[in-house]
């Protein structure tokens, strides 16, 4: 039996509905690809990888890919993707790492840090005016939302070493 099920074997699931996970699933899911097609996305000709990409460049600029795709919670060569379309658009620049030849660091350009205001500027009231006064929602989904992804942690073994069963 792997880690994973034992874990799963010992927990309570008197209160445990299958199918409630799956609501939540498909509804994040269509929470996704709406806010995707939302008016903002849509003028800024932005997809959400490439606006997350953004976010996570300006929070910390100067990321190689392999950093980029770890925030992302992505693979390197979907983190690849992303960062090559920013930089087509001009929105990102990829530079050779001064400690290192063999990386690139990639930081937000002045049009991307402009076209990522005018975008957050737009989400920031739409968001906000739809969610009727309960911005602190957002806290408590994110919450819940660390403690599902605990669901799909990988498991480590004796050896520190992701075991059967993650990622």
């Amino acid at each position: 039996m792997s880690s994973v099920e034992e874990v799963s074997a010992s927990a309570p699931q008197e209160d445990f509905n299958i199918e409630d996970l799956a609501d939540i699933v498909a509804s994040m899911s269509r929470f996704l690809t709406r806010f995707a097609g939302t008016t903002p996305f849509t003028e800024a000709h932005l997809g959400l990888a490439e606006w997350l990409g953004l976010m996570t460049l300006k929070a910390k600029p100067g990321l190689s890919n392999k950093q980029f795709a770890k925030l992302l919670g992505t693979t390197v060569q979907r983190a690849a993707q992303i960062s090559d379309a920013l930089k087509r658009a001009e929105l990102i620049s990829v530079d050779q790492s001064v400690e290192d030849a063999r990386t690139h660091s990639m930081n937000v350009t002045a049009a991307g840090a402009e076209r990522l205001s005018e975008l957050n500027g737009k989400l920031v009231p739409l968001v906000a005016s739809r969610l009727g006064g309960r911005v602190g929602a957002l806290k408590g989904t994110r919450r819940n939302l660390i403690r599902l992804l605990r669901v799909v942690a990988p498991v480590k073994n004796a050896q520190g070493n992701k075991a059967e069963g993650g990622e």
